[in-house]
């Protein structure tokens, strides 16, 4: 994957990472306003020994000090200590006074500085306070000798603290936003890998292993112009390219005539294809005949805005010998069902009434005749015809015509069915020419077949 590629992924996955950055800050400020604040105080004592010696001891009075730090800093949190500071604080037991408790020595000095932290201000000046003079005066009672080698006394006595200590509402919330980000973006990679559902062209090539030989935008639709193509400048070099891609002649290529427009799903926007494509090349001056070969769930006549009295069910219903005997009535009637739209060379078969049994219509030999006489009248033949995953007759339309066009919409089919309906064409052999990538966000990208 490229850089672009996770930048695709996180731009679609935008609203899974600002979800979890607001619940995130939800929790946190939460937290903040429900935790009561923590006030610390401070005292500092100093412990100060008697040198001994000359210069060569110097080395001995540093370890030694550094050794009787550390030695009060146990006294200082030591049992006797802590229970002596404890009957001057009142509900309170030792182990309550450890956690707010912290003694350390400050590097490089001979300081050692007590903070206590709790919710009451007071309390803790007093208790850090209070626990400075209790060393002070254990020190006094340690040495039995007139002379004490070591002297504790207090250096900085706390004060009753004003502001928090904790929580910082600045700190939580930043480290908040950072764990929001970051599991946003890990929750946006999550969702992404578990959809099946197919966002890019370049997904859909490494799925379907064909070439995309069409990209088609958005674009907004209605029902009183479904044509984008004849509405936008954008739609309408995108069809235009759509068209050279499939229809210029290519060394050793077959040229095609009748080609056959599906998709796996509904709602893949395989009719607006197949409208807007004839349109594009009628305006090069060909004879284009699309015919509604979806017998289930047609859309050409309301593209169009035709009569869908009669269509291709009905021709399909006709007798094969009549039409090779071109007998009185048969030519006039597949007249009849040929509609002319507002675009010039541009020309509609509906679907006509849906028929109990589509299938054994498509099947039958009259669609070979009927396509030999329609291949006489017009330079190019497009089938509009039902999904592939939905029902079968794309499958048996397939093995019928010079090529397959496979429209899929982005972020709408998943892999799974795509798969197993190319899978469904290629077992009767379709010649799958390419795939339309449609409702892209990229407009004319990249992704166009050379």
């Amino acid at each position: 994957m490229e850089l672009k590629d996770y930048i695709d992924i996180l731009s679609r996955r935008k609203w899974v990472i600002i979800l979890t950055l607001l619940f995130t800050f939800s929790v946190v400020i939460t937290g903040v306003i429900i935790t009561p604040p923590k006030f610390t105080a401070t005292t500092q004592i100093r412990v100060l020994t008697t040198k001994t010696g000359g210069s060569s001891f110097v080395d001995y009075n540093i370890q030694y000090a550094e050794r009787l730090l550390a030695t009060y800093v146990k006294i200082a949190t030591s049992t006797p200590v802590i229970e002596e500071l404890s009957r001057s604080v009142v509900n309170m037991s030792t182990d309550d006074i450890l956690k707010m408790l912290n003694v350390a020595v400050i590097p490089g000095t001979e300081l050692i500085e007590i903070k206590v932290g709790s919710e009451n201000p007071v309390l803790s000046q007093y208790m850090a306070n209070k626990l400075a003079q209790i060393m002070v005066n254990r020190s006094k009672t340690l040495y039995s000798d007139d002379v004490n080698p070591v002297s504790i006394y207090i250096i900085e006595q706390a004060s009753v603290p004003d502001i928090p200590s904790s929580p910082n509402p600045l700190v939580v919330i930043g480290l908040g936003a950072i764990a929001g980000l970051i599991g946003g973006i890990v929750l946006a990679f999550a969702f992404e890998s578990l959809d099946m559902r197919l966002y890019t062209s370049g997904q859909i090539e490494t799925v379907t292993n064909m070439k995309i030989v069409g990209d088609i935008p958005r674009g907004k639709a209605d029902k009183d112009d479904w044509l984008m193509i004849s509405n936008s400048r954008l739609h309408e070099e995108s069809f235009h390219r759509l068209q050279t891609n499939i229809f210029s002649p290519k060394k050793g290529d077959h040229l095609l005539k009748t080609l056959l427009i599906t998709s796996a799903v509904t709602q893949d926007g395989k009719s607006l294809v197949a409208a807007n494509l004839g349109l594009s090349i009628a305006s090069s001056s060909n004879r284009v005949l699309i015919i509604d070969a979806n017998l289930r769930w047609p859309m050409l006549h309301e593209i169009f805005h035709l009569d869908n009295q009669i269509g291709f069910s009905d021709l399909l219903k006709l007798n094969p010998n009549d039409l090779l005997k071109q007998e009185q009535g048969t030519s006039e009637f597949i007249d009849q069902t040929i509609k002319q739209t507002n675009s010039p060379n541009l020309y509609v078969i509906p679907s006509g009434p849906i028929p109990t049994n589509p299938v054994e219509l498509l099947d039958s030999h009259c669609l070979t005749v009927i396509m030999d006489l329609l291949k006489e009248k017009f330079d190019v033949i497009l089938f509009d015809s039902p999904p592939c995953l939905a029902v079968t007759d794309p499958v048996v339309l397939s093995s019928k015509v010079d090529g397959t066009l496979i429209v899929v919409r982005n972020g709408w089919v998943r892999r799974n069915v795509l798969t197993n309906s190319i899978r469904q064409l290629n077992d009767v052999n379709a010649n799958l020419i390419g795939v339309v990538s449609n409702f892209t966000t990229m407009g004319l990208g990249s992704h166009f077949a050379s």
